[in-house]
């Protein structure tokens, strides 16, 4: 056989063998499309880091467990499971459509595979689909961009009631003590109260004289000697 007949040849084998490669590849997909069992699986998935989304950032993503059994991961965004994969995957061999496929567990007991999320969602959902034999299971884990903390704080209730109600510390109410200035300061009225009655109880008519006694005291005299001498 000459040259161009051993070309050909190889050629030919070669077109056979894509279509041949891609059958197995598409079969393997299809349990994507297959009904879940409802069977309890004692697979573990799991991402690090876990529960938390972070743009542009890389995630190790790993199913665990015993069996013989055919996994496909996928990553969707939550606000939309049933649309278009997101992010992009490495460290594999085969995929379908993007999504990572395994064809068995490594010696370990797992298979792993990076996935570096993107910038046009905020929340994503990791699947692990796994066949083992002819059970398909699905584990999944949930990323979430983490709100930020609500810094603002609170208005004071406590601290603004105690300027508007008085002076902080005061034991008593201000208007006690406003009351004490309207009524006036009990020691100044009782003492002008006392002064104004003594004025009123004392007259100049009411008082004796030493001259006066004298007087009274001369006629009396007086008076006594005429009487005596009218009698003898």
């Amino acid at each position: 056989m000459d040259v161009k007949g051993c070309a050909a040849v190889l050629l030919f084998l070669g077109l056979m063998a894509i279509p041949v490669h891609n059958a197995s590849s598409n079969s393997l997909c299809s349990i994507l499309n297959e009904t879940l069992s409802n069977k309890t699986s004692n697979f573990t998935l799991l991402v690090n880091p876990d529960n938390i989304f972070l743009v542009n950032h890389t995630y190790t993503v790993t199913l665990s467990g015993k069996g013989n059994v055919t996994v496909i991961f996928q990553a969707l965004p939550s606000s939309n499971i049933s649309g278009s994969v997101v992010g992009q995957w490495s460290n594999t061999t085969e995929n379908c459509d993007g999504s990572p496929l395994f064809q068995n567990l490594n010696e370990n007991g797992s298979v792993s595979a990076n996935w570096t999320s993107p910038n046009t969602v905020q929340s994503v959902v990791i699947y692990a689909y796994f066949k083992e034999g002819n059970d398909l299971f699905r584990k999944e884990v949930q990323l979430d961009v983490v709100s930020p903390a609500n810094t603002t704080k609170a208005p004071d209730t406590t601290e603004n009631t105690t300027l508007t109600t008085g002076k902080p510390g005061a034991t008593a109410p201000d208007t006690t003590e406003n009351t004490t200035l309207t009524t006036g300061k009990p020691s100044a009225t009782a003492s002008q109260i006392t002064t104004t009655t003594l004025v009123k109880t004392t007259s100049a008519s009411s008082v004796i004289h030493p001259s006066s006694l004298i007087m009274a005291l001369t006629e009396a005299i007086g008076l006594f000697f005429i009487t005596s001498k009218f009698l003898s």
